[in-house]
């Protein structure tokens, strides 16, 4: 107790000697009372006692109490407020805050500071409530906003202003010939530069631009000029404290950003089960900074605000989760200086339901021949294309309403999108995931429609796998080419022909043939970046001019690594090559004006396999690996240019040996699909009315 109350008379005679100082130029001299007091401070503190008095605000009728009080008993009382401040400083929710505050409220009742007509169930819930108000300080910054703040501290200020005193010298106390103070020092600028930092904590601020601010306790040297037009002033020295506010104020070291990490669940993830009950994030910050945090969700399924905490993983209760649909949740965390916003988002899993009981009206049973099938496969994209009057006048305008279900009855909603819809005519062509196909039996599922209410029932992603890189359906009549995958790799199109209804499949993409500067399809760097050991490249195309020399529906690689599918003097020609020495080409007869399916396999065994309107060739490559060289090209040729962030060189002369025809469904996959695979592939988009069919309408 003795070093608290030194600590307290040095800084009363700090303080003191500062306004002494600042209003005359001596001492004159020190109270032999306080020295003699210093020596009465070993006295035993179990026979000490002192005046003690407390007041209860919030409590009408009640006055202080004034009480002679044993010192060791006030000191305990002292000890344990000061353990609650530095819990409540640490953490505000801590249960050990409740412990504390009863204690006190207990001890001050047993020292009779507490009068006695007040009972502790009449106190307690207002002093309880008035500490939970308490504002908390977050961080250690001695910036908050457009204030900086420093204690015992040094600092230099100028700029184009003023500053009172206007002059600064050094002075001296007589005799002692220390040095005094100044009671305050201020300044104000319209442009400004202040440098501060604390003796004490290692912290402190620049500010800058326009401010104006306040130093107490200041000894240093300083100077004013005004000499029209020039009004400007400069000091530097030390101070006990020193206050600034300022248009550009930062703090010192600089602040480092709390960061937000491993949130539970992953942002975009599906298949969320509708029992989940908590969210969960990471929270650090490398300055050891305290940090509040606000988190909230759309729709509100649950929301959190968290004071005053340190680095470690969090958890917000949630509830109330319904069945297909998105939740959108938000992070916003702060250390008093920096503020990190994050969004995550995440869809629920698809509950089984029957369509009836949910406003469709109308559904049609759907058969896939098992004889168009090669093998039992999963999670396969079925090309559904067909035009039915029954839709045209039933269906919303925007096929929003269309829906398609594993069984009838109760049952699992299907992935399904939408590559076009036409209201006038009942025209549908959509791509439908159907989880899985019998090779030895049909597979039937349903389309429900005629559901005005409806929203969107697409999940376009959902349809691909994992393993799709890259989908282009080539449908778009202007602007990007869309990547129907989660991955987003959408394709740059240059001078490229694009309309409706020219494709195999809705609408594509026409090449025009010229030996440079040609028309091209530009997909990303992404998808083909790292070394690939087997892959599966797809695409439809109908030539113009099979004629020609090398025109290029697709090449991904440089000189001595790649892959390339081109038409060459009458033949499709797909190749691999690694350096010159690993080449292989396989090579199959073409026709003019005419649709083909082309596939490029290159499987686990190093075997090349080109599949080509049913036809498989094999080729050994020799344990070639294929690796990518910063540039790919659907449509032509490209030489010698880099790509920079998705945009490559807009030069369109390097590109050359463009293809004379159409392109239509472009696929990368980042695996060897399976001969079955292809195969039912190319039965279902070349000719989808014979690969399934409709029954009758249903009500």
């Amino acid at each position: 107790m003795r070093k608290y109350i030194l600590k307290d008379i040095f800084i009363v005679f700090i303080i003191s000697l500062f306004i002494f100082s600042s209003f005359s130029g001596s001492i004159s001299g020190y109270s032999r009372n306080n020295s003699q007091l210093d020596a009465n401070l070993v006295t035993d503190d179990s026979t000490k006692h002192v005046m003690a008095s407390c007041q209860i605000y919030g409590v009408p009728g009640r006055s202080s109490t004034l009480l002679n009080v044993p010192k060791s008993e006030i000191n305990k009382l002292f000890e344990k407020m000061s353990e609650l401040a530095e819990e409540m400083a640490y953490d505000s929710t801590s249960s050990k805050i409740k412990q504390l505050q009863d204690e006190i409220i207990s001890l001050a009742k047993e020292n009779n500071l507490l009068s006695k007509e007040i009972s502790l169930d009449e106190i307690k819930p207002k002093i309880l409530s008035s500490l939970e108000r308490t504002p908390l300080k977050i961080g250690n910054s001695p910036v908050n906003g457009n204030r900086g703040t420093a204690s015992f501290c040094n600092f230099i200020t100028t700029g184009s202003g003023m500053q009172f005193p206007i002059i600064i010298f050094p002075r001296l106390i007589p005799i002692l010939q220390l040095p005094i103070p100044r009671l305050f020092l201020h300044w104000k600028a319209n442009e400004g530069y202040t440098s501060c930092g604390s003796l004490l904590t290692g912290t402190g601020f620049i500010a800058e631009e326009m401010q104006h601010g306040i130093a107490l306790g200041f000894w240093g040297i300083g100077f004013s000029i005004f000499l029209p037009p020039v009004m400007a002033y400069g000091f530097f020295g030390y101070a006990l404290a020193a206050t600034c506010y300022a248009e550009k104020m930062e703090p010192w070291p600089p602040n480092n950003p709390p960061i937000i990490s491993d949130e539970q669940p992953l942002d975009g993830v599906n298949d969320i089960p509708v029992s989940q009950s908590e969210l969960s994030f990471k929270i650090e910050d490398y300055d050891e900074d305290y940090m509040d945090c606000v988190v909230r969700t759309y729709p509100d399924i649950g929301s959190a605000e968290l004071l005053n905490k340190k680095d470690g993983t969090y958890i917000v209760p949630i509830s109330g989760l319904a069945p297909s649909q998105k939740y959108i949740w938000t992070i916003e965390l702060t250390d008093g200086i920096d503020t990190v916003q994050k969004e995550y988002s995440f869809m629920t899993e698809e509950l089984p339901f029957n369509p009836f009981d949910e406003g469709w009206q109308y559904r049609k049973k759907i058969t896939i021949d098992h004889n168009k099938v090669e093998d039992n496969l999963e999670c396969f994209p079925v090309l559904i294309s067909i035009t039915d009057s029954d839709l045209k006048d039933k269906v919303q305008v925007d096929g929003d309403d269309i829906l398609f279900m594993d069984d009838a009855g109760v049952a699992n909603k299907m992935y399904h999108e939408i590559e076009n819809y036409d209201s006038a005519s009942g025209e549908i062509i959509c791509w439908t995931k159907v989880d899985d196909i019998k090779a030895n039996e049909d597979t039937i599922f349903y389309l429900y429609y005629g559901n005005p209410s409806s929203g969107d029932q697409q999940s376009s992603d959902k349809v691909w796998d994992l393993d799709y890189e890259i989908v282009y359906h080539i449908k778009e009549n202007e602007g990007n080419h869309k990547d129907s995958t989660s991955n987003n790799y959408d394709g740059v199109p240059d001078v490229v022909q694009q309309g409706e209804n020219i494709g195999k499949i809705d609408g594509a993409d026409e090449f025009t043939g010229q030996t440079s500067g040609s028309d091209k399809i530009n997909p990303p760097d992404d998808p083909l970046h790292n070394e690939i050991h087997h892959y599966t490249i797809e695409l439809w195309y109908k030539a113009d001019n099979i004629a020609g020399t090398h025109q290029v529906l697709f090449e991904e690689g440089g000189q001595t690594n790649g892959v390339n599918i081109y038409v060459d003097n009458g033949k499709i020609w797909v190749g691999a090559y690694s350096d010159y020495i690993t080449n292989k080409w396989l090579s199959l007869d073409t026709t003019n004006n005419e649709w083909h399916y082309v596939v490029l396999i290159f499987d686990e065994d190093d075997f090349l396999k080109v599949f080509h309107d049913g036809k498989i060739n094999s080729s050994n490559v020799n344990g070639y690996i294929y690796q990518h060289q910063d540039r790919a090209g659907i449509g032509a040729l490209q030489e010698d240019t880099v790509f920079h962030d998705y945009i490559e060189d807009s030069d369109s002369s390097n590109w050359q040996y463009g293809f004379d025809g159409i392109i239509d469904e472009f696929r990368i996959s980042n695996t060897c699909r399976s001969i079955s695979w292809i195969s039912t592939q190319y039965n279902n988009q070349n000719n989808p009315s014979s690969f399934l069919s409709f029954g009758p309408e249903e009500t």
